[in-house]
């Protein structure tokens, strides 16, 4: 006997895409369950485990946080903790509670007959975006440049030494464009932030519009609130571009194949389509199919590098010279809303016929 199993927290929608795509009876089970230890499986069962995006979800998010705690002290400050909808937490002490969580959650293996669509160790892996970086670099997959600072200081004073002038500060662990700085900058009179993040009651949180600071203090206000480790920094390079927007490219790619090519605009550098950006028609767009190619085949490639990974989102980049870079792996990044292949099937449709 076989069953499906959809981790998840427990309003989120991607279970009814996912019970919808499969057309099969779905248990569904939280995160919160499993960290507190509330599930149980048959032995005379196989399950197969899909696990979602744990985003989206203020409850989810502070018990990741607290199963990261190592005293009493910090438990309590969490636990009194008022976390409010988009607001940037500790993106360490998250990191480190979501690993311990998708560890134990790949212990279950050990003892229950599981086959895990999307390996939580693999999962994992894709979720360190200067791992990641590094791992595709030494299998020969063209990533952007990569900068070793130690801090903001650091940064400025290499990109000034390199003749750097422009580059993205991304938390190491994180989707969505959470927490992602585009940074500028000539000398201390000539500096640009964009990103989501914006300051409130002291606090850091992700608005839905991107933000543009271009002063040393308002800079700081933000930077001050970040630990410089938490942070990957790589090279901004630019956008192909049509119709005065900048376009990069969504590659769902499943079971080795990519199934589906999203090319997303913006009239600004960061194109994550929740912030209001455009999903453009790839057939619409001056490219030939040599490119369009050039940008499936990149994104194979990487996911050859994580051969647990059934299926992932890759961000690929095409520069104005149609060179192609892969930007990051997202294993929960094959949602994507009102689109379908030439076959009429959503992502999550075409992913469930080839789990077949």
């Amino acid at each position: 006997m076989e069953q499906h199993i959809i981790i998840a927290p427990k309003n989120s929608r991607r279970i009814q895409f996912w019970k919808s795509a499969l057309q099969k009876e779905l248990i569904s089970i939280t995160y919160i369950d499993i960290i507190n230890k509330k599930v149980s499986f048959s032995e005379k069962t196989h399950y197969r485990v899909r696990l979602e995006s744990p985003g989206e979800d203020i409850e989810t998010y502070k018990q990741i946080l607290l199963l990261a705690c190592d005293t009493e002290l910090q438990r309590e400050k969490i636990k009194n903790s008022t976390f409010s909808f988009g607001q940037i937490s500790d993106f360490q002490l998250w990191y480190k509670g979501w690993s311990l969580l998708l560890q134990r959650i790949k212990s279950l293996e050990n003892i229950h007959n599981i086959t895990f669509i999307n390996d939580p160790l693999e999962i994992l892996a894709v979720f360190n975006k200067s791992e990641t970086i590094k791992h595709l670099k030494n299998n020969g997959v063209t990533v952007p440049l990569q900068l070793n600072c130690n801090s903001y200081s650091h940064l400025k004073q290499t990109m000034l030494e390199k003749q750097i002038h422009q580059v993205f500060l991304k938390p190491k662990a994180g989707s969505s464009a959470s927490g992602v700085m585009a940074f500028r900058y000539r000398n201390e009179k000539s500096l640009h932030l964009y990103t989501t993040i914006y300051l409130k009651d002291d606090a850091l949180f992700n608005s839905l519009k991107l933000k543009h600071y271009n002063t040393k203090n308002n800079i700081h206000q933000i930077w001050s609130k970040i630990p410089f480790k938490s942070l990957h920094v790589e090279l901004w390079l630019p956008k192909y571009k049509e119709e005065k927007l900048n376009i990069d490219f969504r590659v769902v790619v499943i079971n080795g194949k990519s199934e589906f090519v999203v090319p997303r605009g913006s009239t600004h550098t960061i194109t994550n389509l929740h912030l209001g950006n455009e999903k453009l028609d790839l057939n619409k767009l001056n490219l030939d199919l040599n490119t369009i190619e050039k940008i499936k085949t990149i994104a194979e490639k990487a996911m050859r590098c994580y051969p647990k990974l059934f299926y992932a989102g890759v961000d690929v980049l095409l520069t104005p010279k149609k060179q192609v870079y892969v930007l990051e792996i997202n294993a929960f990044g094959d949602m994507l809303l009102n689109i379908t292949n030439t076959n009429n099937y959503t992502t999550h449709e075409q992913c469930a016929l080839l789990l077949k």
